[in-house]
Protein backbone atom coordinates (compact mmCIF):
# COMPACT_ATOMS: atom_id res chain seq x y z
CA UNK A 1 0.00 0.00 0.00
CA UNK A 2 1.77 3.55 -0.95
CA UNK A 3 1.69 6.53 1.06
CA UNK A 4 -1.32 8.15 -0.70
CA UNK A 5 -3.51 5.25 -0.19
CA UNK A 6 -2.74 4.79 3.64
CA UNK A 7 -3.04 8.49 3.79
CA UNK A 8 -7.04 8.37 2.96
CA UNK A 9 -7.31 5.40 4.81
CA UNK A 10 -5.93 6.92 8.07
CA UNK A 11 -8.09 10.15 7.34
CA UNK A 12 -11.42 8.57 6.88
CA UNK A 13 -14.14 9.99 9.28
CA UNK A 14 -17.41 8.52 9.88
CA UNK A 15 -19.75 6.95 12.26
CA UNK A 16 -17.83 3.92 10.94
CA UNK A 17 -14.28 4.93 10.74
CA UNK A 18 -13.46 2.32 7.63
CA UNK A 19 -15.90 4.12 5.61
CA UNK A 20 -15.77 7.20 3.85
CA UNK A 21 -19.06 9.58 4.23
CA UNK A 22 -22.02 7.94 2.13
CA UNK A 23 -23.82 10.40 -1.12
CA UNK A 24 -27.21 10.76 1.51
CA UNK A 25 -24.84 12.55 4.03
CA UNK A 26 -23.01 14.14 1.20
CA UNK A 27 -26.26 15.37 -0.73
CA UNK A 28 -27.85 16.05 2.66
CA UNK A 29 -25.59 18.59 3.97
CA UNK A 30 -24.63 20.33 0.91
CA UNK A 31 -28.62 20.83 0.16
CA UNK A 32 -28.07 23.19 3.44
CA UNK A 33 -26.46 25.73 1.12
CA UNK A 34 -29.42 25.54 -1.41
CA UNK A 35 -31.44 28.17 0.45
CA UNK A 36 -28.93 30.33 1.33
CA UNK A 37 -27.54 30.59 -1.90
CA UNK A 38 -31.40 31.47 -3.02
CA UNK A 39 -30.97 34.57 0.14
CA UNK A 40 -27.46 35.34 -0.56
CA UNK A 41 -27.54 36.21 -4.04
CA UNK A 42 -30.82 38.11 -3.82
CA UNK A 43 -29.42 40.36 -1.06
CA UNK A 44 -26.26 40.85 -3.51
CA UNK A 45 -27.81 40.92 -7.16
CA UNK A 46 -31.39 42.64 -6.41
CA UNK A 47 -30.98 44.55 -3.10
CA UNK A 48 -28.78 47.51 -4.55
CA UNK A 49 -31.07 47.47 -7.35
CA UNK A 50 -34.38 47.69 -5.73
CA UNK A 51 -33.11 50.23 -3.04
CA UNK A 52 -32.19 52.99 -5.52
CA UNK A 53 -34.53 52.06 -8.77
CA UNK A 54 -37.45 51.13 -6.81
CA UNK A 55 -37.54 52.32 -3.31
CA UNK A 56 -35.53 55.15 -4.43
CA UNK A 57 -32.91 55.27 -1.62
CA UNK A 58 -30.03 56.99 -2.77
CA UNK A 59 -27.06 54.82 -3.64
CA UNK A 60 -24.62 55.95 -1.16
CA UNK A 61 -27.27 55.63 1.65
CA UNK A 62 -28.13 52.12 0.58
CA UNK A 63 -24.57 51.41 0.34
CA UNK A 64 -23.61 52.66 3.38
CA UNK A 65 -26.68 50.58 5.18
CA UNK A 66 -25.56 47.12 3.82
CA UNK A 67 -22.08 47.83 4.19
CA UNK A 68 -22.51 48.59 7.81
CA UNK A 69 -24.24 45.32 8.17
CA UNK A 70 -21.99 43.66 6.21
CA UNK A 71 -19.54 44.69 8.78
CA UNK A 72 -21.42 43.53 11.87
CA UNK A 73 -22.39 40.37 10.15
CA UNK A 74 -18.46 39.74 9.48
CA UNK A 75 -17.25 40.58 12.99
CA UNK A 76 -19.78 38.39 14.69
CA UNK A 77 -18.68 35.97 12.28
CA UNK A 78 -15.93 34.31 14.75
CA UNK A 79 -17.48 34.83 17.74
CA UNK A 80 -20.73 32.91 16.33
CA UNK A 81 -17.86 30.13 15.44
CA UNK A 82 -16.68 30.49 18.82
CA UNK A 83 -19.61 29.61 20.60
CA UNK A 84 -20.54 26.98 18.33
CA UNK A 85 -17.12 25.28 19.34
CA UNK A 86 -17.79 26.03 23.53
CA UNK A 87 -21.98 24.66 23.18
CA UNK A 88 -22.07 21.32 24.78
CA UNK A 89 -25.83 19.86 24.21
CA UNK A 90 -26.18 16.49 23.73
CA UNK A 91 -29.45 16.23 21.53
CA UNK A 92 -27.87 19.10 19.07
CA UNK A 93 -24.27 19.19 19.68
CA UNK A 94 -22.77 21.81 19.13
CA UNK A 95 -23.86 22.95 15.17
CA UNK A 96 -26.96 21.69 14.72
CA UNK A 97 -29.28 24.12 17.04
CA UNK A 98 -27.55 26.97 15.28
CA UNK A 99 -28.54 25.38 11.77
CA UNK A 100 -32.38 25.70 12.97
CA UNK A 101 -32.13 28.69 14.25
CA UNK A 102 -30.68 30.54 11.90
CA UNK A 103 -32.22 29.18 8.47
CA UNK A 104 -36.02 30.15 10.36
CA UNK A 105 -34.60 33.74 11.24
CA UNK A 106 -33.06 34.43 8.03
CA UNK A 107 -36.50 33.32 6.14
CA UNK A 108 -38.48 35.50 8.24
CA UNK A 109 -36.32 38.30 7.73
CA UNK A 110 -35.54 37.85 3.84
CA UNK A 111 -39.28 37.65 3.43
CA UNK A 112 -40.54 40.67 4.70
CA UNK A 113 -37.38 42.56 2.83
CA UNK A 114 -39.00 42.77 -0.31
CA UNK A 115 -42.42 43.76 0.99
CA UNK A 116 -41.21 47.18 1.44
CA UNK A 117 -43.19 49.86 -0.78
CA UNK A 118 -41.95 52.63 -2.37
CA UNK A 119 -44.62 55.19 -1.34
CA UNK A 120 -43.19 55.20 2.16
CA UNK A 121 -41.58 58.05 3.28
CA UNK A 122 -37.41 58.27 2.83
CA UNK A 123 -36.46 58.15 6.67
CA UNK A 124 -39.29 55.54 6.87
CA UNK A 125 -37.89 52.87 4.32
CA UNK A 126 -34.00 53.53 5.50
CA UNK A 127 -35.29 52.52 9.10
CA UNK A 128 -36.62 49.81 8.01
CA UNK A 129 -34.31 48.47 5.69
CA UNK A 130 -31.46 49.04 8.48
CA UNK A 131 -33.72 46.58 10.73
CA UNK A 132 -34.69 44.12 7.96
CA UNK A 133 -30.61 43.59 6.24
CA UNK A 134 -28.84 43.48 10.01
CA UNK A 135 -31.74 40.81 10.54
CA UNK A 136 -31.02 38.88 7.63
CA UNK A 137 -26.92 39.38 8.50
CA UNK A 138 -27.21 38.34 11.93
CA UNK A 139 -28.99 35.15 11.28
CA UNK A 140 -27.70 34.27 8.27
CA UNK A 141 -24.15 34.17 11.06
CA UNK A 142 -26.18 32.31 13.32
CA UNK A 143 -26.86 29.86 10.52
CA UNK A 144 -23.86 29.62 8.11
CA UNK A 145 -20.75 29.64 10.20
CA UNK A 146 -21.90 26.07 11.95
CA UNK A 147 -22.49 24.92 9.08
CA UNK A 148 -19.70 25.39 7.37
CA UNK A 149 -17.66 24.29 10.38
CA UNK A 150 -19.73 20.97 10.16
CA UNK A 151 -18.56 20.71 7.25
CA UNK A 152 -14.63 20.86 8.58
CA UNK A 153 -16.02 17.72 10.79
CA UNK A 154 -17.30 15.80 8.87
CA UNK A 155 -13.75 14.70 7.27
CA UNK A 156 -10.44 14.70 8.12
CA UNK A 157 -9.61 13.29 4.71
CA UNK A 158 -7.18 15.66 2.08
CA UNK A 159 -9.01 14.79 -0.67
CA UNK A 160 -12.74 14.58 0.73
CA UNK A 161 -12.84 18.15 1.73
CA UNK A 162 -12.61 19.02 -1.57
CA UNK A 163 -15.68 16.83 -2.43
CA UNK A 164 -17.54 18.02 0.54
CA UNK A 165 -16.97 21.70 -0.66
CA UNK A 166 -17.75 20.95 -4.06
CA UNK A 167 -21.18 19.08 -2.95
CA UNK A 168 -21.65 22.32 -1.33
CA UNK A 169 -20.54 24.29 -3.84
CA UNK A 170 -23.14 23.32 -6.41
CA UNK A 171 -26.02 23.72 -4.38
CA UNK A 172 -24.85 27.13 -3.89
CA UNK A 173 -24.73 27.68 -7.35
CA UNK A 174 -28.41 25.68 -7.70
CA UNK A 175 -29.50 28.32 -5.50
CA UNK A 176 -27.64 31.25 -6.82
CA UNK A 177 -29.14 30.22 -10.17
CA UNK A 178 -32.37 29.66 -8.93
CA UNK A 179 -33.16 33.23 -7.53
CA UNK A 180 -31.41 34.73 -10.61
CA UNK A 181 -32.43 32.90 -13.44
CA UNK A 182 -35.90 31.60 -12.28
CA UNK A 183 -36.11 35.13 -10.99
CA UNK A 184 -35.56 36.68 -14.27
CA UNK A 185 -37.10 34.48 -16.31
CA UNK A 186 -40.67 33.82 -14.14
CA UNK A 187 -40.92 36.34 -11.35
CA UNK A 188 -39.46 39.48 -12.99
CA UNK A 189 -40.60 38.08 -16.46
CA UNK A 190 -41.57 40.92 -19.04
CA UNK A 191 -45.17 42.15 -19.07
CA UNK A 192 -47.49 44.81 -20.49
CA UNK A 193 -47.49 46.98 -18.03
CA UNK A 194 -43.63 46.37 -17.41
CA UNK A 195 -41.52 45.42 -20.46
CA UNK A 196 -38.33 45.53 -18.23
CA UNK A 197 -39.40 42.97 -15.90
CA UNK A 198 -36.63 44.10 -13.58
CA UNK A 199 -38.95 46.71 -12.80
CA UNK A 200 -41.72 45.19 -11.25
CA UNK A 201 -42.12 45.40 -7.24
CA UNK A 202 -44.58 42.73 -7.20
CA UNK A 203 -42.49 40.07 -8.41
CA UNK A 204 -39.68 40.57 -5.90
CA UNK A 205 -41.51 39.82 -2.76
CA UNK A 206 -43.60 36.41 -4.60
CA UNK A 207 -39.40 35.78 -5.43
CA UNK A 208 -38.57 36.64 -1.81
CA UNK A 209 -41.54 34.31 -0.18
CA UNK A 210 -40.29 31.68 -2.17
CA UNK A 211 -37.17 31.63 -1.42
CA UNK A 212 -37.47 32.11 2.15
CA UNK A 213 -39.61 28.74 2.52
CA UNK A 214 -36.82 27.08 0.41
CA UNK A 215 -34.59 27.98 3.17
CA UNK A 216 -36.62 26.48 5.99
CA UNK A 217 -36.62 23.26 4.03
CA UNK A 218 -33.10 23.05 3.03
CA UNK A 219 -32.02 23.93 6.58
CA UNK A 220 -34.11 21.19 7.88
CA UNK A 221 -32.94 18.54 5.61
CA UNK A 222 -29.40 19.39 6.55
CA UNK A 223 -30.22 18.92 10.17
CA UNK A 224 -31.76 15.75 9.92
CA UNK A 225 -29.72 14.17 7.32
CA UNK A 226 -26.54 14.52 9.61
CA UNK A 227 -28.05 14.97 13.16
CA UNK A 228 -27.02 11.51 13.62
CA UNK A 229 -23.24 12.28 13.80
CA UNK A 230 -23.89 14.76 16.99
CA UNK A 231 -22.98 11.72 19.15
CA UNK A 232 -19.54 11.01 17.54
CA UNK A 233 -18.85 14.68 17.06
CA UNK A 234 -18.76 15.25 20.17
CA UNK A 235 -16.66 12.30 21.31
CA UNK A 236 -14.25 14.13 18.93
CA UNK A 237 -14.11 17.17 20.57
CA UNK A 238 -10.55 17.21 22.61
CA UNK A 239 -10.20 16.67 26.08
CA UNK A 240 -8.73 20.04 26.73
CA UNK A 241 -12.47 20.87 25.88
CA UNK A 242 -14.64 18.17 27.26
CA UNK A 243 -16.53 19.63 30.44
CA UNK A 244 -16.30 23.56 29.03
CA UNK A 245 -18.91 25.99 29.55
CA UNK A 246 -19.29 28.58 26.42
CA UNK A 247 -16.38 31.11 27.20
CA UNK A 248 -16.39 33.05 24.24
CA UNK A 249 -13.92 36.67 24.74
CA UNK A 250 -11.58 34.66 27.19
CA UNK A 251 -11.08 31.53 24.97
CA UNK A 252 -10.79 34.26 21.53
CA UNK A 253 -7.67 35.85 23.09
CA UNK A 254 -5.92 32.77 22.79
CA UNK A 255 -7.69 31.39 19.51
CA UNK A 256 -7.20 34.27 17.59
CA UNK A 257 -3.29 34.20 18.55
CA UNK A 258 -3.12 31.20 17.39
CA UNK A 259 -5.27 31.82 14.47
CA UNK A 260 -2.94 35.05 13.67
CA UNK A 261 0.44 32.67 13.71
CA UNK A 262 -1.16 30.67 11.05
CA UNK A 263 0.60 31.82 8.05
CA UNK A 264 -1.43 29.88 5.66
CA UNK A 265 -4.62 30.27 6.82
CA UNK A 266 -4.47 34.21 6.46
CA UNK A 267 -3.33 34.21 2.65
CA UNK A 268 -6.26 31.68 2.31
CA UNK A 269 -8.62 34.35 3.31
CA UNK A 270 -7.00 37.33 2.26
CA UNK A 271 -7.65 35.41 -1.24
CA UNK A 272 -10.90 34.44 -0.29
CA UNK A 273 -11.58 38.20 0.66
CA UNK A 274 -10.55 39.60 -2.86
CA UNK A 275 -11.86 36.62 -4.79
CA UNK A 276 -14.96 37.58 -3.45
CA UNK A 277 -14.67 41.12 -3.70
CA UNK A 278 -15.04 40.72 -7.60
CA UNK A 279 -17.93 38.35 -7.35
CA UNK A 280 -19.77 41.28 -5.19
CA UNK A 281 -18.92 43.79 -7.63
CA UNK A 282 -20.33 41.77 -10.27
CA UNK A 283 -23.37 40.74 -8.15
CA UNK A 284 -23.94 44.41 -7.10
CA UNK A 285 -23.55 46.55 -10.06
CA UNK A 286 -24.43 43.47 -12.72
CA UNK A 287 -27.83 44.09 -13.07
CA UNK A 288 -27.33 47.72 -13.58
CA UNK A 289 -24.43 47.27 -15.99
CA UNK A 290 -26.61 44.59 -18.10
CA UNK A 291 -29.58 46.91 -17.83
CA UNK A 292 -28.52 49.98 -18.96
CA UNK A 293 -24.79 49.58 -20.44
CA UNK A 294 -25.97 46.78 -22.42
CA UNK A 295 -29.92 46.82 -22.45
CA UNK A 296 -30.60 43.97 -22.07
CA UNK A 297 -33.92 42.48 -21.06
CA UNK A 298 -35.03 40.10 -17.88
CA UNK A 299 -34.66 37.11 -20.66
CA UNK A 300 -31.57 37.88 -21.92
CA UNK A 301 -29.62 38.61 -18.64
CA UNK A 302 -31.02 35.21 -17.09
CA UNK A 303 -29.37 33.82 -19.84
CA UNK A 304 -26.18 35.55 -19.36
CA UNK A 305 -26.19 34.91 -15.80
CA UNK A 306 -27.83 31.40 -16.44
CA UNK A 307 -24.75 29.83 -18.75
CA UNK A 308 -22.20 31.37 -15.53
CA UNK A 309 -23.94 29.32 -12.73
CA UNK A 310 -24.04 26.30 -15.49
CA UNK A 311 -20.47 26.34 -15.70
CA UNK A 312 -19.45 27.17 -12.47
CA UNK A 313 -21.72 23.98 -11.53
CA UNK A 314 -19.66 21.95 -14.96
CA UNK A 315 -16.30 23.08 -13.61
CA UNK A 316 -16.39 20.96 -10.21
CA UNK A 317 -15.57 17.87 -11.31
CA UNK A 318 -12.41 19.75 -13.24
CA UNK A 319 -11.61 21.48 -9.96
CA UNK A 320 -11.78 18.37 -8.12
CA UNK A 321 -9.24 16.12 -10.59
CA UNK A 322 -7.28 18.89 -11.41
CA UNK A 323 -6.46 19.70 -7.22
CA UNK A 324 -5.96 15.70 -6.90
CA UNK A 325 -3.22 15.92 -9.65
CA UNK A 326 -1.74 19.48 -9.43
CA UNK A 327 -2.60 20.29 -5.46
CA UNK A 328 -5.10 22.84 -4.31
CA UNK A 329 -2.52 26.16 -4.58
CA UNK A 330 -1.77 25.57 -8.42
CA UNK A 331 -5.40 24.59 -9.09
CA UNK A 332 -6.48 27.99 -7.16
CA UNK A 333 -3.98 29.71 -9.16
CA UNK A 334 -4.88 28.22 -12.47
CA UNK A 335 -8.63 29.23 -11.27
CA UNK A 336 -7.42 33.04 -10.73
CA UNK A 337 -5.36 33.13 -13.81
CA UNK A 338 -9.14 32.42 -15.86
CA UNK A 339 -10.99 34.96 -13.53
CA UNK A 340 -8.67 37.37 -14.36
CA UNK A 341 -9.01 36.62 -18.06
CA UNK A 342 -12.88 37.16 -18.00
CA UNK A 343 -12.41 40.39 -16.67
CA UNK A 344 -10.87 41.33 -19.58
CA UNK A 345 -12.95 39.96 -21.71
CA UNK A 346 -15.78 41.88 -19.83
CA UNK A 347 -13.70 45.90 -20.36
CA UNK A 348 -13.82 44.76 -24.27
CA UNK A 349 -17.67 44.32 -24.11
CA UNK A 350 -17.80 47.56 -21.86
CA UNK A 351 -15.33 49.05 -24.93
CA UNK A 352 -17.35 47.94 -28.06
CA UNK A 353 -21.18 48.21 -26.21
CA UNK A 354 -23.09 49.64 -29.10
CA UNK A 355 -21.51 46.41 -31.03
CA UNK A 356 -22.67 43.76 -27.56
CA UNK A 357 -26.08 45.93 -27.15
CA UNK A 358 -26.47 44.57 -31.32
CA UNK A 359 -25.49 41.09 -30.31
CA UNK A 360 -25.92 40.59 -26.38
CA UNK A 361 -25.06 36.93 -27.00
CA UNK A 362 -21.18 38.17 -27.53
CA UNK A 363 -20.92 38.37 -23.60
CA UNK A 364 -21.56 34.29 -22.90
CA UNK A 365 -17.60 33.39 -23.38
CA UNK A 366 -17.64 36.22 -20.60
CA UNK A 367 -20.17 33.80 -18.73
CA UNK A 368 -18.51 31.39 -19.12
CA UNK A 369 -14.64 32.09 -18.23
CA UNK A 370 -16.23 34.13 -14.80
CA UNK A 371 -18.64 30.82 -14.19
CA UNK A 372 -15.10 28.55 -14.60
CA UNK A 373 -13.24 30.55 -12.50
CA UNK A 374 -15.64 31.07 -9.69
CA UNK A 375 -16.36 27.68 -9.66
CA UNK A 376 -12.85 26.78 -8.52
CA UNK A 377 -12.67 29.63 -6.28
CA UNK A 378 -15.83 28.86 -3.97
CA UNK A 379 -14.73 25.21 -3.32
CA UNK A 380 -10.79 25.50 -3.28
CA UNK A 381 -10.33 28.05 -0.34
CA UNK A 382 -12.75 26.41 2.07
CA UNK A 383 -11.17 23.03 1.70
CA UNK A 384 -8.03 24.59 1.94
CA UNK A 385 -8.62 26.07 5.41
CA UNK A 386 -9.34 22.58 6.87
CA UNK A 387 -5.89 21.40 6.06
CA UNK A 388 -4.73 24.89 8.00
CA UNK A 389 -6.51 23.97 11.01
CA UNK A 390 -4.44 20.42 10.82
CA UNK A 391 -1.70 22.87 11.79
CA UNK A 392 -3.91 24.49 14.93
CA UNK A 393 -4.02 20.95 15.75
CA UNK A 394 -0.20 20.00 15.49
CA UNK A 395 0.05 23.02 18.14
CA UNK A 396 -2.40 22.91 20.13
CA UNK A 397 -4.24 19.80 20.10
CA UNK A 398 -7.48 21.44 19.29
CA UNK A 399 -9.48 21.67 16.30
CA UNK A 400 -11.58 24.72 16.60
CA UNK A 401 -13.67 24.78 13.39
CA UNK A 402 -16.09 27.32 14.20
CA UNK A 403 -13.53 30.06 14.81
CA UNK A 404 -11.34 29.25 11.13
CA UNK A 405 -14.56 29.08 9.10
CA UNK A 406 -15.94 32.16 11.22
CA UNK A 407 -13.22 33.91 10.14
CA UNK A 408 -13.33 32.67 6.53
CA UNK A 409 -16.55 34.09 6.08
CA UNK A 410 -15.57 36.90 7.75
CA UNK A 411 -13.70 37.55 5.41
CA UNK A 412 -15.91 36.69 2.43
CA UNK A 413 -19.13 38.96 3.98
CA UNK A 414 -15.79 41.98 4.72
CA UNK A 415 -15.48 41.70 0.60
CA UNK A 416 -18.85 42.27 0.37
CA UNK A 417 -19.01 45.28 2.81
CA UNK A 418 -16.27 47.17 0.74
CA UNK A 419 -17.39 46.26 -2.31
CA UNK A 420 -21.14 47.49 -1.19
CA UNK A 421 -20.13 50.77 -0.58
CA UNK A 422 -17.96 51.61 -3.33
CA UNK A 423 -20.28 50.39 -5.90
CA UNK A 424 -22.87 52.73 -3.85
CA UNK A 425 -20.90 55.85 -4.15
CA UNK A 426 -19.48 55.60 -7.15
CA UNK A 427 -23.32 54.87 -8.70
CA UNK A 428 -24.28 58.39 -7.35
CA UNK A 429 -21.01 59.69 -8.53
CA UNK A 430 -21.34 58.26 -12.30
CA UNK A 431 -24.91 60.38 -12.04
CA UNK A 432 -27.02 57.20 -12.30
CA UNK A 433 -30.87 58.94 -12.27
CA UNK A 434 -32.91 55.86 -11.32
CA UNK A 435 -36.22 57.45 -12.67
CA UNK A 436 -34.56 57.08 -16.20
CA UNK A 437 -34.70 54.07 -18.22
CA UNK A 438 -32.06 55.11 -20.50
CA UNK A 439 -28.69 56.88 -18.47
CA UNK A 440 -26.22 59.07 -19.70
CA UNK A 441 -24.19 57.36 -22.67
CA UNK A 442 -21.15 58.59 -19.81
CA UNK A 443 -22.48 56.97 -17.05
CA UNK A 444 -23.35 53.66 -19.20
CA UNK A 445 -19.84 53.11 -19.63
CA UNK A 446 -18.58 54.18 -15.92
CA UNK A 447 -21.56 51.53 -15.04
CA UNK A 448 -19.39 48.74 -17.10
CA UNK A 449 -16.04 50.08 -16.03
CA UNK A 450 -16.58 49.76 -12.10
CA UNK A 451 -17.28 46.03 -12.97
CA UNK A 452 -14.98 44.79 -15.03
CA UNK A 453 -11.40 47.63 -13.85
CA UNK A 454 -12.92 46.35 -9.93
CA UNK A 455 -12.86 42.79 -10.75
CA UNK A 456 -9.94 42.45 -12.21
CA UNK A 457 -8.16 44.47 -9.61
CA UNK A 458 -9.54 42.32 -6.87
CA UNK A 459 -8.65 38.80 -9.09
CA UNK A 460 -5.09 40.42 -9.57
CA UNK A 461 -4.80 40.31 -5.42
CA UNK A 462 -6.36 36.98 -5.15
CA UNK A 463 -3.30 35.58 -7.53
CA UNK A 464 -0.99 37.28 -5.11
CA UNK A 465 -2.51 35.89 -2.00
CA UNK A 466 -2.50 32.06 -3.55
CA UNK A 467 0.98 32.43 -4.31
CA UNK A 468 2.28 32.76 -1.07
CA UNK A 469 0.16 29.66 -0.36
CA UNK A 470 2.60 26.87 0.41
CA UNK A 471 0.88 24.11 2.08
CA UNK A 472 0.98 20.76 -0.04
CA UNK A 473 -0.56 17.16 0.46
CA UNK A 474 2.53 16.38 1.45
CA UNK A 475 2.91 18.82 4.15
CA UNK A 476 -0.74 17.77 5.23
CA UNK A 477 1.13 14.13 5.49
CA UNK A 478 3.95 15.15 7.90
CA UNK A 479 1.49 17.30 9.83
CA UNK A 480 -1.13 14.90 10.82
CA UNK A 481 1.84 12.35 11.43
CA UNK A 482 3.06 14.29 14.38
CA UNK A 483 0.10 15.21 15.28
CA UNK A 484 -0.61 11.15 15.62
CA UNK A 485 2.90 10.94 17.50
CA UNK A 486 2.07 13.83 20.04
CA UNK A 487 -1.51 12.26 21.04
CA UNK A 488 0.14 8.51 21.31
CA UNK A 489 2.80 10.11 23.47
CA UNK A 490 0.43 11.43 25.77
CA UNK A 491 -1.84 8.60 26.10
CA UNK A 492 1.40 6.72 26.70
CA UNK A 493 2.49 8.97 30.10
Amino acid sequence: MNDNQLTRNEFEFNSDPSKPLNRKTLLGYGVGNLGYGMVLQAMTIYLVFFGTTLLKIPGSVLGIIISMSVIWDAISDPIMGSISDYTRSKRFGRRHLYILIGSVGVAFFNAILWTLNENWSLNTKIILVVIIVIGVKTFSTVFVTPYLALSGELSEDYYERTTIQSIRTIFLVLGMAFTVVVGMTYFLRPTVEFPMGQLNRSGYMYLGFSISIIMIISGLITYFSTKKYIPLLQSKIHKDHQGEKPKVIPQLKVDFKELSSNRNYFYVCLAYLSANTASAIIGSVGLHVFTFTFRLDSLTIGIVFGSLFIFMILSQPFWIKYSRKEDKRNAAIVATIIGIVACIVFLMAVVFKNFVVANPYMLLPFSALAGFSVGGLLTLPLSMVGDTIDIEEAHTGRRSEGLYYGGITFSYKASQAIAIFIVGVLLDMSGFDPDLTLQMPSTEIILGLILSIGSLLAFTLTLYAYYRYNLSHNDIVEIRKKSKEKQNDKKSE
